[in-house]
Parts: structure tokens; sequence; C-alpha cells
């Protein structure tokens, strides 16, 4: 997170694959680049004692406030959305006004 511009920038493994295919467990790197964050909220891990940075977290995302979130109101021109740290049970909270995605590498089969 870059305060002074602004930016969130989050660099992922995207799954592209597809349940329904034969090869599913598809993956694809990825930079996500949020603009004109107004604000950042990161829940503490709720599993400290089994936190291991070294390794992938799963995650999901959605828009609007995950349930029960205490957060500000969204100034205009920006919405909210959530990133579910699944493998440290917490979330990701943000408003932006822009979003970006680039692929940054080609499709990995992890099967």
């Amino acid at each position: 997170m870059d305060y002074v511009r602004g930016e969130l920038v989050l660099e992922l493994d995207v799954w592209t694959g597809s349940m329904a295919a034969t090869r599913r467990e598809i993956y694809r790197p990825a930079r996500v680049t949020l603009g004109a964050v107004a604000f950042l909220s990161i829940d503490p891990p709720g599993i400290r004692e089994e936190l291991d940075v070294h390794t992938s977290i799963r995650i999901d995302a959605g828009n609007g406030p995950a349930k029960d979130a205490q957060l500000p109101e969204a100034p205009s021109g920006t919405s909210i959305a959530w990133i579910f740290l699944a493998d440290l049970n917490c979330f990701l909270h943000f408003a932006a006004g822009q979003a970006s995605l680039a692929w940054t590498g080609p499709e990995e089969d992890r099967g």
C-alpha cells in the first residue's frame, strides 16, 4: 500500500481453471492495481499460532463490506470491496476508485 500515491498493488496467482475441465488447477500470475484508495482496513490474523508467511494464502473477494464490518463511508467516486484471507481467517477492506489487472506471466498447470 502506497499511501502517498493512494495505490494498492497485489501480486497474485489467479486460478483460471474450471471445475468442469479435465485440467482444473491452472493458475496465471497477475498484478492487480487499485487506484484512488481512500482507505485500507486489515483485520488481525485469526490464527496467529499457525501463521506462516512463507506459504501461499487462498483468498476470495467481493464487492461491498463483509457482514458485520465496521468501516468508514466510501467517498464519492470510490467503492468498497473485501478480500478474505482464508488461511488466516481475516478480511482486508478497501475503498478504491480505479482497478486494473495485468497478466505478468503464462498459465501454469499445477494439477
